[in-house]
């Protein structure tokens, strides 16, 4: 129909940034989803308006509460570790217990790519999961800090959250924090290449 109105300049523009839009959308519900979950664990009010897929994400985000008892400590955390530098937010630590009275670090993730062939990011989940697991710093909004909680570092979940339901993985954070480890060396080693060159080298002066 566009073709058919606009020309086929505007048909080819419209397809080229099918992408972004697809992208865009998906990083709005995702925001979304967590913000509305957040709201709910936390017992505050929920917005007036929200869109049926949301809603629906947010309707599953309760029913992994339910359905796997999920005891939440902590909603939305930042975690660092300032030895090694590196921090991120995780969506949940909490006591899931059939793996146990330790806390386990949840993400959630609600990629439709990722629902669909989960297999293609299982080395991705478990290098995020990984140092998570292992930070020392735990951070708050009004720019308080602590000590890291204890936590599992042997299992972390992923929860594959979409309109039509959820998925649960967990990840062998052992593996991942290795290979963490030797990614994170590697991208240190290509930041600092510079340091291990000296030159451009003119030749020696003969010695008369």
């Amino acid at each position: 129909r566009l073709r058919r109105l606009d020309g086929d300049d505007a048909a080819y523009d419209w397809l080229r940034k099918a992408p972004d839009r697809k992208r865009d959308r998906a990083t709005a519900s995702g925001s979304d989803l967590h913000d509305v979950a957040d709201r709910m664990l936390s017992g505050m009010d929920m917005p007036e308006y929200l869109h049926p897929d949301v809603k629906a994400m947010a309707g599953h985000v309760l029913a992994f509460m339910a359905d796997y008892q999920v005891q939440v400590l902590h909603s939305e955390i930042r975690l660092a570790h300032r030895t090694l530098g590196y921090c991120g937010t995780t969506d949940q630590i909490g006591i899931v217990p059939q793996y146990g009275a330790l806390p386990v670090v949840i993400d959630w993730k609600t990629s439709a790519s990722m629902y669909e062939k989960p297999k293609f990011s299982h080395g991705k989940n478990a290098m995020q999961l990984a140092p998570y697991s292992r930070a020392k710093v735990m951070f708050w909004d009004d720019k308080t800090e602590a000590d890291m909680i204890s936590v599992n570092q042997d299992i972390g979940l992923i929860v594959m959250i979409r309109p039509e339901g959820y998925k649960v993985y967990d990840y062998d954070l052992v593996r991942g924090w290795e290979q963490f480890e030797r990614a994170f060396a590697s991208y240190h080693w290509w930041r600092n290449v510079d340091e291990l060159a000296r030159g451009p080298i003119r030749p020696a002066t003969p010695t008369p």
